[in-house]
């Protein structure tokens, strides 16, 4: 049965908690899914976790931990790998010792993916695999500078001063959001809960409210990468020569990205298949569908769109099954 857990994994300017699934049958050498929750990165929240995600965690084995991190604008690059990073060495060696760390396959939702992608760029040692729902993996893309306006009406700075302005904060999101993750949405065997009620929606604070808009705002004001450009290194220098070895080590990306996507065009997710490889990018393209279509639906759901979910979940776990045998026989050698 799954069970839910909270540690605190690490502070910076301010406690940064992690929920960690897991069934109390998991086996010591379970790699840790360690998913970064959508939001622009200036807003939602560590519970926003799309059902069929957990579903594939409990039913592989696999530990799944989506841990808080410091939102824009009040933090910066920096503060995002120095989250980011802390995180991935918590996946690592939660409940292992750090001489024998665990292995991890990064995954992130939109903007989430972002901070995974800092960690392929700044950190060590390389992932399993990398799983992106409709990532942005860089803010160098010219959806995201060029005053891109997501919406009818120009968004005024009075109408997201009080997030602009407020203190350093994690994300947070009130019951009765679609794409909160309860345990009570499966059953004991991880299946769908048809009887599931989803709890009612709680008025949220002004500063919450404006930080649903914060995301539009500081793409059609051009700020994400006065924000996170420092550390956002995008992927041209793939092409050149000189890193052929690096791309060559460069661990697998699964991509799953709707074509019909407004917030994250589906461009963003083929330049960095451009420059990487195809044998380094792998995009599953969901027909037809908006961004994050797939955030409260469950896998065995039908459509389409969620076959789509289902061959990219297929060929993660054939990629991180190799991966994870290739290592056991080269420890046996």
């Amino acid at each position: 049965m799954l069970e839910k857990s909270t540690e605190v994994y690490t502070t910076h300017t301010l406690p940064l908690e992690c929920d960690i699934y897991a069934t109390n049958t998991v086996s010591d050498d379970a790699p840790a899914v360690l998913f970064f929750h959508a939001g622009g990165l200036v807003g939602w929240n560590r519970q926003c976790i799309p059902p069929w995600l957990v579903q594939v965690c409990c039913r592989h084995g696999w530990i799944l931990m989506s841990p808080s991190y410091r939102l824009l604008p009040q933090s910066r690059g920096p503060d995002l790998l120095q989250d980011a990073s802390a995180a991935y060495d918590f996946a690592q060696t939660w409940g292992r010792a750090k001489s024998m760390p665990r292995d991890v396959i990064l995954c992130g939702a939109s903007a989430g993916f972002f901070l995974a992608a800092l960690i392929l760029h700044h950190c060590l040692p390389s992932p399993l695999a990398v799983l992106s729902i409709a990532g942005i993996n860089t803010f160098r893309h010219p959806f995201f500078n060029s005053s891109t306006l997501l919406r009818q009406e120009t968004i005024h700075y009075e109408m997201v001063s009080r997030a602009l302005d407020g203190l350093v904060v994690a994300g947070t999101k009130k019951p009765g959001f679609v794409g909160i993750f309860h345990l009570d949405k499966l059953t004991a065997i991880g299946s769908k809960n048809v009887g599931y009620v989803c709890p009612p929606v709680i008025e949220e604070s002004t500063e919450a409210t404006q930080r649903g808009v914060l995301y539009e705002y500081l793409i059609y004001q051009n700020q994400y990468l006065d924000l996170v450009g420092d550390l956002d290194r995008g992927y041209h220098w793939a092409k050149e020569l000189e890193y052929n070895s690096k791309v060559k080590d460069w661990p697998a990306i699964i991509v799953i990205h709707g074509d019909a996507d407004q917030g994250v065009p589906l461009d963003v997710s083929e330049q960095m298949r451009a420059c990487l490889g195809q044998d380094k990018v792998f995009i599953f393209v969901a027909k037809g569908q908006d961004h994050l279509f797939e955030l409260d639906r469950f896998i065995e759901d039908a459509g389409p769109e969620m076959d789509t979910v289902r061959s990219a979940v297929a060929y993660l776990v054939d990629i991180v099954t190799t991966k994870k045998r290739s290592a056991s026989c080269h420890l046996s050698d």
